[in-house]
Parts: C-alpha cells; sequence; structure tokens
C-alpha cells in the first residue's frame, strides 16, 4: 500500500469527509491482488473538485471490472464509452458525437462521481462491496453534512436506498442507465429521457457537458529585484473556465534561493506550473481546449517561436535560464504529444479595464505577490 499516491493530488479540504484512518482501515480488509480501479485511483474522484466547489454528486455502485476501464470515477472510463454512458450521453444530447468516455471535464466543474464500492477484481463486479459499504455509508453522511445546497442524482434501486444517507439537499431519482434494465422498460421512461442533466444546466448554466474552454493565466512577481541578494519571487496560476463563475482554481507558491529568484524565472515558474496541472488533470484531449495567457513578452515568444529551435542537450546554451526552460521545453512537448489543443497568447499585464482577459491576468498577479509573501516554498493550490 502506497498511501502518498493514494492521496496525491487530493485537496486537504476533502480531509474532515474522506476520514484517511478510516479509509486506510477499511483498504486494509481488501485482499492483495489486482484490483479495479489500481489502488493510486481508488480515490480520484475527490481529485478534481473540492467540498466548497461541489455542485452535484452522482452515486454509482461498483467500477468497472474490465481491464483498463475503472478510473476512480463512477460511469467514466478512459478508453472506451460502456453502455451506461451511451444512455447518459443520449440523455444529454442524442445528436451529438461523443467520441470518448471520459468525464474529468464534467468533474472539475463540480461533479463528484462516487462509486459507493471502491474496488473490484478483474471481470467480477460487486466482490469487494461489503468491504467498502459503511466506509462509502458514512462518506456520503459526511459529504450531506459538510457541504450545502448539493444536487444527489440517485439511478437505480441501489443508489436511491443511499436517499436516507442524505439530508437538507436536493434528491433526484431514476432508472439506472445500464441497457440491462432499460431495455427493458417502456419508451417514455427510458434513461435517455432523465430530466437530470437540465436540472443541473438550470441550476446552473454556465456548466457544459461537451467541450469546455480553459482560460489559464500564468504571472511571476519578485521583489528585490535590484539586488543581488534577499531576492523573493513568487509565481501565479489562476486556472478558470472560458465562459466564467462555472470553475475556478488556484495556484501559487514562492520561488526558492536555491535557484536565484529573479522575475524572469517566476514567469517560467508559473508556466511550469500550468502545464503541469495540464499533466496531472489528465483530460481526454477531445474535452478540451486550452488558452493559456501570459503578459510576458519574453515568455510568450520562448514558447511560441525560440524554445523550438533551441539545442536543449547542449552544455552551453546560449539561452538563459537553462535549467528552467529544459523543464518546461519536456512539459510542452509532453502535452503536444497528447494531443492537447493549446493556444498562447501574450497580453498587457496590469490592466485596469473589466475584460475577461485583464481580470484573469490581475488574479494571476495577486496569486504571484501572494507566493511572495509566503514563509515556506510550498506550492498551495485552491
Amino acid at each position: 500500500m502506497d498511501s502518498e499516491k493514494i492521496f496525491n493530488h487530493i485537496s486537504p479540504e476533502w480531509d474532515d469527509i474522506i476520514q484517511k484512518d478510516d479509509f486506510l482501515e477499511t483498504y486494509a480488509r481488501v485482499p492483495d491482488i489486482e484490483i479495479f480501479p489500481p489502488e493510486e485511483l481508488l480515490l480520484n474522484a475527490f481529485r478534481y473538485t473540492t467540498p466548497s466547489k461541489l455542485k452535484v454528486v452522482i452515486l454509482g455502485q461498483d467500477p468497472y471490472p474490465s481491464p483498463n476501464y475503472a478510473c476512480g470515477l463512477s460511469f467514466s472510463c478512459n478508453c472506451a464509452i460502456p453502455a451506461s454512458l451511451k444512455n447518459i450521453y443520449k440523455a444529454i444530447d442524442p445528436e451529438y458525437k461523443w467520441t470518448n468516455g471520459c468525464l474529468k471535464h464534467w468533474a472539475i466543474q463540480g461533479i463528484l462521481f462516487l462509486n459507493c464500492s471502491l474496488s473490484t477484481i478483474p471481470f467480477k463486479s460487486n466482490v469487494h462491496s461489503h468491504i467498502w459499504r459503511n466506509y462509502t455509508d458514512k462518506l456520503i453522511e459526511r459529504i450531506s453534512s459538510n457541504t450545502s445546497n448539493i444536487l444527489f442524482l440517485l439511478w437505480g434501486n441501489f443508489a436511491k436506498d443511499k436517499a436516507k444517507l442524505i439530508n437538507g439537499h436536493k434528491i433526484l431519482t431514476y432508472t439506472h442507465p445500464s441497457p440491462l434494465g432499460d431495455n427493458r422498460l417502456p419508451s417514455e421512461k427510458k434513461f435517455m429521457n432523465c430530466p437530470h442533466f437540465k436540472e443541473i444546466l438550470k441550476t446552473y448554466p454556465n456548466f457544459t457537458f461537451k467541450k469546455i474552454n480553459i482560460r489559464i493565466y500564468t504571472d511571476g512577481a519578485c521583489k528585490g529585484n535590484n539586488t543581488k541578494t534577499n531576492r523573493i519571487g513568487g509565481y501565479g496560476v489562476y486556472i478558470t473556465t472560458y465562459e466564467g463563475g462555472c470553475f475556478t482554481h488556484s495556484i501559487y507558491g514562492r520561488l526558492s534561493e536555491k535557484i536565484l529568484p529573479t522575475n524572469n524565472r517566476a514567469e517560467i515558474m508559473a508556466m511550469i506550473k500550468a502545464f503541469q496541472w495540464i499533466k496531472n488533470m489528465d483530460f481526454h484531449p477531445d474535452n478540451v481546449d486550452f488558452d493559456i495567457y501570459t503578459d510576458s513578452e519574453l515568455l510568450f515568444k520562448t514558447i511560441t517561436k525560440f524554445m523550438v529551435n533551441w539545442d536543449m542537450n547542449d552544455p552551453n546554451p546560449s539561452f538563459k535560464n537553462p535549467d528552467m526552460i529544459r523543464i518546461l521545453y519536456r512539459f510542452n512537448n509532453y502535452l503536444a504529444k497528447k494531443n492537447y489543443n493549446i493556444k498562447f497568447y501574450h497580453i498587457r499585464g496590469h490592466q485596469k479595464d473589466t475584460t475577461i482577459e485583464a481580470i484573469g491576468n490581475n488574479m494571476a498577479d495577486k496569486l504571484a505577490n501572494d507566493g511572495c509573501r509566503l514563509d515556506h516554498f510550498n506550492t498551495i493550490t485552491i
């Protein structure tokens, strides 16, 4: 068991709800054999949102038992569109050409896809349900008592039975999307007529089920830039959807003195953190477009024009900050190979107007200055 991998990238906001000791005690009862999803994805559902940003909880029964299907999010699948998810897609838009089964771009907008059994074994369903039942029941109760105004979507009799664990929230129920039961229902009761997705859009008009556009604003700051000693550098990354308001995400931190803080290096670190965030989220490239903004003309030209012509293996490179540029280069290549659609923009900094770009840039600038004020070098994510 590698608890660090299990809890990696999960916000501390979840600590009182997940109850790590309770989770680990339950997981210790799972036999030490191959499980789906793999260990590091058992709590993956909690990776993409936080209690303060949570909007919807969709309960599933247990993970897909087919190899490479289970990803820790109920109904979601990285490698195919399972039958139940096909019916979910039909209920949203039967005419839209859905290309994959990955729902991480829904999760980041505030949907928690929670299976009531967090693991199973290859080719067999509900094998571990008796192990996880008490833990996930308490988990649902803690989500209910520690959040407000959440839509709980309960599909099928198994999920409907969990309604008794939920108090003070809106509960919507319907038949399960699995074709095993759905095919036996009259047409008016089939899952394709489920009204829950219209309810989500009514409650959260900016929510997007189809492809989303994510805007990322990066900035760096450096205090004492005219002196060779006592420099303090900070970086900030502000992330939001194109429509605005559906979700926001902030990353900021302080540069270590070991890497000689300068404003340029702080700008580069902000871009590295943005690339790292995209990599860690592991979205399907068909589901997300990225627009990345920087007010550093040098950094913008480095990424879009110069970097491709530089020899990253040159021990005596002509370009500045080779240690950080090489990291930037590796991330950029990785994301390109994943076929992410990323566009870069240079914008004027410290604008006082109320355009979306100005607001985003000013938020990143504020985060970078907050990073300068930190008394430690840990990255803060909120």
